[in-house]
């Protein structure tokens, strides 16, 4: 006779029966009776999350006509799959896209078209990681990305930052470390470029000195470039991919947080051989091949640079705005980055503000933030992290007119959190 089964099977199914990648990517059932389904009646807040561009950007009808020209032009080959490496004139076009802007000879056959960032690092990870290899992030670094290479049942270390991007001394001293215990770091994953969260770009001099230990220590390097093409501020170094010329070095990029992130299209940029072993790992029949087609539709008439630029004074505006803001109301209450570029400040807080109080009083004033325990891979999933005194605010999606009202919402949570019980 069988066991009786409970009558939330869900609850059941998800405790029990999760593989073990889920597992390790922190998955927990979450559905009625877990406390998490309990409504909230409270005030609409002013969202100052997540790392989505502005909804008044996004080039709906410039998408709507390269759509309908790609359908009368190409409709056959678009509505057919289209290989895993994905379709070679939008490959081409980021081959001359990037030549220009770093300055080294790329060609379609240094790119492999992914589901988005996300995606593209999760198809580098299951083609060069096994479980137990050593990874080396940032701390802070964006969790989503710690969260891939944590499924794989890697052992992720962590290396700290600050205004010049990740510490290169404490990354010599780490891989050391990792050596004395008889094992070696096998890949270092790093956003050097207007870092999510802290908005932080990584020095020249660090750059080089991290490929050259990297290098040294035969570790591959994963650059996570999002956001760098949305500079507003001093030009960017060279990437870590143009100053190695490809050496030891994988690039990510995606069409997200340029174009719209419901377009769910990015990419790998490595050396040829690399590409051939990402394509081979692929699975999944490829990318749609009408989306990247129509890409290439809107990005080869040059529409795709002049939005880009539009974009860039657009976040500029609003970062200078949101600025000009904590300045005047916030001085006291924390710290904070003034980036060059991408969609987030980092906040530090002052000490008398209780971050889990502040849970409540920014709920209670109507503003949402991105806690900042969460971004550290050393505290994701533990009760250290909501107590981490950092906060990241996302000025990208929250209309101009909203973002000094957000503002004074948080400067008055910030203000109650600092009182005493």
């Amino acid at each position: 006779m069988a066991p009786a089964r409970s009558t939330n099977w869900e609850e059941e199914f998800l405790t029990h029966g999760l593989s073990g990648r889920a597992q390790n990517a922190g998955v927990a059932y979450a559905g009625p009776g877990s406390g998490n389904d309990v409504p909230r009646q409270l005030r609409p807040p002013i969202a100052f999350t997540g790392g989505i561009p502005d909804p008044k950007a996004l080039p709906i009808d410039e998408l709507a006509a390269a759509t309908q020209a790609v359908l009368r032009r190409d409709g056959v080959d678009a509505l057919t799959y289209g290989g895993s490496q994905g379709y070679a004139g939008l490959r081409a076009w980021l081959a001359a896209h990037w030549t220009q802007i770093e300055g080294t000879e790329l060609t379609p056959a240094n790119y492999t078209l992914t589901i988005g960032s996300a995606h593209a690092l999760e198809n580098v990870c299951e083609t060069f990681l096994n479980a137990g290899d050593v990874v080396i992030v940032e701390a802070p670094s964006f969790p989503g990305s710690i969260r891939t290479i944590r499924s794989l049942g890697c052992d992720v270390e962590s290396v700290s930052m600050d205004a010049e991007g990740l510490d290169v001394d404490e990354l010599a001293a780490k891989i050391a470390q990792v050596e004395r215990g008889g094992r070696r770091v096998k890949l270092l994953y790093t956003i050097p470029n207007y870092h999510n969260p802290t908005g932080a770009t990584l020095s020249a001099p660090r750059r080089t000195r991290l490929l050259d230990l990297c290098e040294q220590h035969d570790i591959l390097v994963v650059e996570d470039d999002a956001y760098g093409e949305l500079g507003y501020g001093e030009p960017l170094p060279p990437s870590l991919y143009s100053l190695s010329r490809g050496r030891g070095v994988v690039k990510l990029g995606t069409f997200s947080k340029i174009i719209a992130t419901g377009l769910r299209t990015g990419w790998v940029q490595a050396t040829p051989p690399i590409i051939d072993a990402l394509v081979a790992t692929r699975f999944d029949m490829g990318t749609s091949p009408l989306l990247l087609r129509t890409i290439a539709e809107l990005a080869g008439g040059g529409q795709l640079e002049a939005h880009i630029e539009e974009l860039c004074l657009l976040y500029g505006r609003k970062r200078d705005l949101m600025l000009n803001e904590l300045r005047e109301r916030a001085g006291s209450l924390a710290t904070w980055t003034e980036p060059d570029g991408g969609f987030f400040l980092w906040l530090k807080l002052n000490e008398a503000i209780d971050p889990v109080k502040l849970r409540r009083t920014t709920e209670e004033e109507g503003v949402a933030y991105g806690p900042g325990g969460g971004f550290f891979a050393g505290m994701m999933g533990q009760a250290a992290a909501a107590r981490a005194p950092y906060v990241r605010l996302a000025f990208s999606y929250t209309d101009e007119a909203l973002i000094p009202e957000g503002v004074r919402r948080l400067s008055r949570a910030l203000e109650r959190a600092a009182e005493p019980d």
